[in-house]
């Protein structure tokens, strides 16, 4: 009898398994579009800007997903969920996900931007690609990112003065961009607002940081 209940429930366990693993996948699209949706909104992209790196599924040791927030007190419960890790423009961000909640997290590994510079970065970089893509009449999905580096240039000219235009002399935090395309390099010099084509930097180059 005691064979018999084992084989049992060896047998459940793999058809509950076999269930779990069909429901998970939809669980793992679902917190995808999710975080996609929740990181849009965040940094203010599009979502087809967005690009998966990983979704994989975690157990949060607590109801705040792995984020806590000073201040907030969270039910000490197991909690199912995915960490989503997307990337926009050069940064990657961590979203993590638990049923309809979704949080993006600056605590993942490596380097961590604060989240404002973080967006900044964001923004910057798909101006840069789309004045790109438009100069050169090509899909922004052809311009490749070769780097773009936080600087901060010596005044509100962004490294770039004009011909008859004049320039507060302020320091100014910003970043230094590389663009690619058809083996070809493109340079721009942005704030954190704005991003500009530099064919002809001014011998003040930005200081990086």
């Amino acid at each position: 009898m005691g064979g018999l209940d084992m084989a049992t429930g060896v047998i459940l366990l793999l058809l509950w398994g076999g269930a779990m693993a069909g429901s998970s996948d939809s669980g793992r699209d679902e917190a995808i579009r999710l975080a996609k949706g929740t990181l849009s909104r965040t940094l203010a992209v599009g979502e087809g800007d967005l690009q998966l790196e990983e979704a994989v599924a975690v157990d949060w040791p607590d109801a705040s997903l792995g984020c806590p927030q000073a201040g907030m007190a969270y039910a000490q419960m197991i909690t199912p969920g995915y960490k989503v890790t997307l990337r926009a423009g050069d940064a990657s961000h961590e979203v993590h996900v638990a049923g309809a909640k979704a949080v993006v997290c600056s605590k993942g590994a490596g380097r961590k931007e604060p989240p404002l510079l973080a967006g900044a970065v964001a923004k910057v970089f798909l101006l840069a690609r789309q004045d790109l893509a438009a100069r050169l009449k090509v899909p922004e999905k052809d311009v490749e990112a070769v780097f773009v580096r936080p600087t901060t240039w010596p005044d509100t000219s962004l490294g770039c003065p004009q011909p008859g235009e004049s320039y507060e002399p302020a320091p100014t935090k910003g970043f230094l961009i590389e663009l690619r395309h058809a083996a070809k390099a493109y340079r721009y010099h942005a704030d954190m607002v704005k991003a500009v084509a530099c064919e002809k930097p001014s011998e003040t180059k930005g200081k990086e940081r």
